[in-house]
């Protein structure tokens, strides 16, 4: 394959390494004014294979990216160009580090998947805080998960070494992963007894270096199931900070970490409890300010026309204190602030008005939109502050309406 080769890619035969000398064979200009140099040897890793490229330095300059060519050339985009020919190049270590867990650690938890289950992993993805795989078939349950986490972490700790060569496609035999046609010459990266899989990418040495695999979830995908999963030292984070969130639940529930779930359930079904019985208020509280309205509202054309704008209760008071008055034979026009301005309008089945054109003109004052039936509209605009605006011109236009 075009660019396979450990002389030049240092990183195929040496992912460890970290500081290197190369001299530049081409300067290729970039977007932005950046430039793209061209090494006759690198130890940069460039985006591929769903890993992301390294970073450090190249003359003291910073390495901003990494990239494949076309022509298999590894590109190095960098603000300026240092000064000389020759260039001491530095990789990140700690970013190198964790990709070569993150990678070494998506291989054993693929190899675990296909030795357990015989589902074979069909993408991955080496994110900035998680990876994720996608298998072949459907969400796998609880037991099973535990299963595949309990036994690829087996491995890390069996200490397996991991190797990585150049070898021609006739030497290959049985892999993971299928070769792609016209393919003579790849990189096979092999875990001693559990895995062997072309692959381009950084790895580890002896599967303990992963540390620890740390399965945080999963999703359906397509046809496909997605595990999402850290390794290393992003597992060890993940642990950290699942831990902090236990603490701190404990500090505020005041209860023993064992007794978390049973005490958030308790809270769930009281605030379940109490969500009911406040509905139950508001229910009533517009009730009643419906019948004071009713027992004040001047009247058109026999009608009675209320305009208010409850303070509390938000759309459900709207909905219970309309379905009181039209009830009572009014035409109720409505409106309240949540995050935003909410216009509800209703009259009664027998009252011969279209409120929609009503609602069309009270909406343009709160800048918003509404629509509905002709006897019951509902509508919502960005500007809260022109709520009492629009019910004033939706009062004016029902008077219009009725007025003989």
């Amino acid at each position: 394959m075009p660019g396979m080769d450990p002389r030049t890619r240092l990183y195929l035969d040496d992912a460890g390494l970290l500081e290197f000398d190369a001299d530049v064979v081409e300067v290729r200009p970039l977007a932005d004014g950046d430039v793209g140099l061209v090494l006759d040897r690198t130890a940069f890793y460039p985006t591929s294979g769903g890993q992301p490229h390294d970073l450090g330095t190249l003359g003291g300059e910073p390495v901003l990216d990494v990239l494949e060519a076309e022509d298999g050339a590894v590109v190095h985009r960098l603000r300026r160009a240092p000064a000389g020919p020759r260039l001491h190049g530095s990789i990140d270590a700690a970013r190198r580090r964790d990709h070569m867990q993150q990678h070494s650690g998506q291989h054993l938890l693929s190899a675990t998947c296909v030795a357990l289950l015989g589902r074979d992993t069909t993408s991955f993805h080496l994110g900035a805080e998680r990876c994720t795989i996608d298998l072949v078939g459907p969400p796998l349950d609880a037991a099973k998960l535990l299963e595949i986490e309990r036994r690829t972490n087996e491995v890390v700790w069996e200490a397996r070494p991991v190797r990585a060569r150049l070898v021609a496609r006739d030497d290959l035999g049985e892999l993971r992963k299928t070769v792609p046609a016209g393919v003579e010459q790849l990189r096979l990266v092999e875990i001693d007894g559990w895995d062997r899989s072309a692959c381009c990418g950084t790895h580890v040495r002896s599967t303990h270096e992963i540390g620890l695999v740390k399965i945080l979830g999963q999703e359906k995908w397509g046809a496909a199931t997605r595990l999402e999963f850290v390794c290393g030292w992003r597992a060890l984070a993940a642990c950290n900070a699942a831990q902090e969130r236990v603490d701190a639940l404990v500090r505020l529930l005041t209860c023993h970490p064992g007794e978390i779930l049973e005490r958030c359930e308790k809270l769930l079904q009281d605030s379940k409890v109490l969500r009911k019985e406040n509905e139950r208020l508001q229910a009533a509280q517009s009730r009643a300010q419906a019948e004071a309205a009713l027992a004040e509202a001047p009247r058109v054309a026999g009608h009675p026309i209320v305009v208010a704008a409850p303070e509390s209760g938000g759309g459900a008071a709207l909905r219970e204190m309309a379905a009181a008055l039209v009830s009572g034979g009014a035409v109720a026009l409505l409106g309240t602030r949540t995050e935003r301005a909410e216009l509800l309008f209703a009259r009664p089945e027998d009252l011969a008005l279209d409120l929609r054109p009503v609602m069309q003109k009270a909406c343009v004052e709160i800048d918003g939109r509404g629509g509905g039936p002709p006897s019951r509209v509902q509508g919502a605009g960005a500007r809260r502050e022109s709520l009492d605006r629009a019910l004033a011109v939706a009062r004016a236009e029902v008077v219009r309406l009725l007025t003989p």
